[in-house]
């Protein structure tokens, strides 16, 4: 069984959308306390805080699942997982120790708690699908 599409399009979307977050808080020019700012704010908080509930929804359902993917399925989906993992990362980077990140702290620090979500599941994955997979052990298991 390889990687459904299902599974691929919306880590891939995600992915999209953590990019997407990264540009919007790199403005080049922005006066501190005016509309636009304000505006940017607004609608970076929502789109920070969607970002954070869609990683969130995705590492649950994959967490869920993730006994039932075979070991070719669950290394695709830790490859994929490790590219998010980089965006989300990348945009943490972007707005560390600016004024966006000062503005939006709690929004930014659930996201963080929400990245590192990511890892356990990376590490999930490490730990009892790569490494567990030991046909002799599962052979051993099989004859008793």
């Amino acid at each position: 069984m390889v990687l459904t599409a299902d599974i691929r399009e919306r880590i891939n979307h995600v992915y999209q959308e953590t990019e997407t977050c990264s540009l919007k808080s790199n403005p080049k020019t922005i006066v501190i306390g005016s509309d636009d700012y304000l505006d940017l704010m607004n609608h970076l908080s929502k789109d920070i805080k969607r970002l954070t509930t869609d990683i969130e929804l995705l590492v649950e359902e994959l967490s869920a699942d993730l006994h039932t993917y075979p070991l070719e399925s669950a290394t695709e989906i830790k490859y994929e997982i490790q590219a998010l993992y980089a965006s989300c990362i990348k945009l943490l980077s972007t707005v560390n120790n600016t004024v966006i990140y000062v503005t939006l702290k709690t929004t930014f620090q659930q996201f963080r708690m929400t990245v590192n979500n990511i890892i356990e599941l990376i590490s999930d994955i490490d730990n009892f699908k790569v490494k567990n997979n030991d046909s002799e052990l599962e052979d051993l298991l099989n004859q008793m």
